[in-house]
């Protein structure tokens, strides 16, 4: 691997959030698959999930994250139970 790679792997691999606690707390792992995380979603959550979710989520506005799909998983962690039952 040439150095000009290896160096933006290395910017790539720092800059990738850790897995969020929030989602580790519901029973995901890093590598879940949308299938699980709509089967989570139908199950009921506490207020501080959802409030840790949404500090998770404040965290990932750094533009840098625009396109990560924790951003996207979080924004819906985040609602209330009630809000997210009958997710499809």
């Amino acid at each position: 691997m040439n150095r000009k790679k290896r160096q933006n792997t290395i910017r790539y691999i720092m800059s990738e959030p850790p897995f969020p606690r929030s989602l580790a707390l519901v029973g995901l792992n890093p590598n879940f698959t949308h299938k699980q995380f709509i089967e989570v979603m139908r199950l009921e959550r506490s207020q501080q999930i959802c409030s840790l979710a949404y500090d998770e989520w404040l965290a990932l506005q750094d533009e840098k994250y625009d396109n990560h799909p924790y951003r996207w998983y979080l924004s819906y962690l985040q609602m209330s139970s009630e809000h997210t039952k009958d997710m499809t």
